[in-house]
């Protein structure tokens, strides 16, 4: 097999090998996707840890919190999911969209060649990958901005007005978002349960 000339950094001619032949600039581009939608799903799943370890925890005392901190350290996504259930009515509409990401993410995460036409290999599959990604980033964002929105509620709650050095313009705006959307229609998503007698503590 005859390998394709190209040069290094330093102008040395070299031939290429059959893995960079192979990876085309779309599967590339996907690749990179990928690894953006991983980073991007831990910071929500880090986001969500913080609202049940600090913000939903009933009857937090400094005893407890690190009790607390090291116990839900250790667990997945879905038992998060599961716990905030248990200390909290969810709005049907929200509970749709959590529903459908924990789904997605754990498909993604787990079990990828379970998402229907997905692969790295065609047009076609990278086309199924694209669309899947793009509905679970979709949702990933809605997702972050309500947990952040349940959170910068709770500062407020509390008196705690958190600054950020350097924090960026961009993050600066994000956040300002976050305040004037999300975090006014925390109590529209989230409602107290009536009887809590039988949760879990742990």
């Amino acid at each position: 097999m005859v390998h394709e000339q190209t040069s290094d950094h330093y102008g040395h001619r070299r031939a290429k090998s059959e893995d960079e032949e192979l990876i085309s600039p779309a599967r590339k581009q996907m690749m990179a996707l990928i690894g953006v939608t991983l980073l991007l799903i831990q910071a929500t799943e880090t986001v969500i840890q913080f609202c049940m370890t600090y913000v939903l925890q009933p009857n937090l005392t400094w005893e407890n919190l690190n009790n607390r901190k090291e116990h839900l350290g250790t667990k997945t996504l879905g038992f998060l999911v599961q716990e905030l259930r248990r200390r909290v009515e969810i709005i049907p509409h929200f509970e749709g969209i959590l529903a459908n990401y924990l789904k997605m993410r754990n498909t993604f995460v787990h079990n990828v060649d379970e998402i229907p036409g997905w692969s790295l290999n065609s047009d076609g599959g990278l086309d199924a990958a694209h669309s899947f990604l793009s509905e679970l980033l979709r949702l990933d964002e809605i997702v972050q901005a309500v947990f952040l929105g349940l959170m910068s509620a709770w500062q407020d709650q509390n008196s705690m007005h958190i600054e950020v050095p350097g924090m960026p313009e961009s993050g600066k705006r994000y956040f300002e978002h976050i305040n004037a959307t999300y975090k006014p229609l925390v109590d529209e998503i989230f409602f107290r349960k009536e009887d809590n007698e039988s949760q879990t503590k742990h």
